[in-house]
């Protein structure tokens, strides 16, 4: 992180610097913010933690650890961004945000609806005029907190389609995200998020899923024409484990793109379970 902060500044000379972390972390204050606070006390100015928290998320499917996890995350926040209020009716909204502010006192506790842009002027208003106090440190279980990490399965993957003849992008991207996502609740395999980019000579489209069942939402969707090649990267958090990941990727590969009509090539794959956590710094 300090390197690539050093590397950043040498850079573009940053006023302001956003840091989020890989992966499902938790446990941020004790090994990141208070290191920092301790080590470079004159050369950054830390804004509160923000958490966000997904409002239309269903969390009905999460393991007893994840579900820990999460709680976890929640708990050292000093703002919790309540996203995707857009997505609820106003009624459950109310509730849904008092029930976190009660559940969670030491935070703030902030609509917002990231798509659209709703609350986050108020949000950077709020942090860029605070400093972190840095008092939200964990008791935290961290056996339960590996386990919780080893329940995903993470696949990044980067590779080229070419097609006999001209297709679509946003069509084959459209077709793979629901074919996968469509193998995967046969799994009743839960997704954390799955990323698709696709990018051609004339323009670049990237869509997501945030859950399960979700519909396909689109980051990036230029107008491209009919290609007959394509290069993707491809990112996935699933709860299942990484070799039932990599089944289900070249299954829905198989279908979706189908020899001879197309050829897949992968320039880098991996497909893994994170490691157990072991913080470098860790200040209570």
């Amino acid at each position: 992180l300090m390197t690539a902060l050093t590397q950043l500044e040498q850079a573009v000379q940053p006023d302001v610097v956003f840091a989020e972390p890989v992966g499902s972390c938790t446990d941020l204050m004790a090994t990141v913010v208070r290191p920092i606070l301790h080590y470079y006390p004159q050369r950054y100015s830390l804004a509160p933690l923000s958490v966000l928290f997904d409002g239309a998320r269903s969390r009905g499917h999460d393991t007893p650890d994840v579900t820990y996890l999460y709680e976890r995350q929640l708990d050292e926040a000093e703002y919790i961004l309540f996203n995707k209020v857009d997505l609820l009716t106003h009624e459950a909204v109310i509730d849904q945000a008092a029930q976190l502010q009660r559940t969670h006192p030491g935070a703030r506790v902030l609509p917002m609806a990231a798509c659209t842009g709703q609350g986050i002027g108020d949000w950077l208003d709020a942090v860029l005029a605070e400093e972190s106090a840095a008092q939200h440190v964990l008791n935290i279980d961290y056996a339960r907190y590996a386990r919780a990490e080893a329940e995903l399965g993470w696949l990044n993957t980067q590779g080229e389609v070419v097609a006999a003849q001209p297709f679509l992008p946003r069509n084959w991207m459209t077709h793979f995200l629901r074919t996968f996502d469509a193998a995967l609740q046969a799994q009743h395999a839960s997704i954390g998020h799955v990323k698709l980019q696709a990018g051609t000579d004339s323009g670049i489209l990237k869509a997501s899923l945030t859950a399960s069942g979700a519909p396909v939402s689109w980051d990036l969707d230029d107008e491209i024409e009919p290609v007959a090649q394509l290069r993707f990267t491809f990112n996935a958090r699933v709860n299942t484990n990484p070799a039932q990941l990599e089944r289900t990727l070249h299954l829905t590969f198989d279908q979706v793109t189908p020899s001879p009509a197309f050829r897949v090539h992968f320039n880098h794959f991996e497909c893994f379970s994170p490691a157990a956590p072991q913080p470098t710094y860790r200040m209570v």
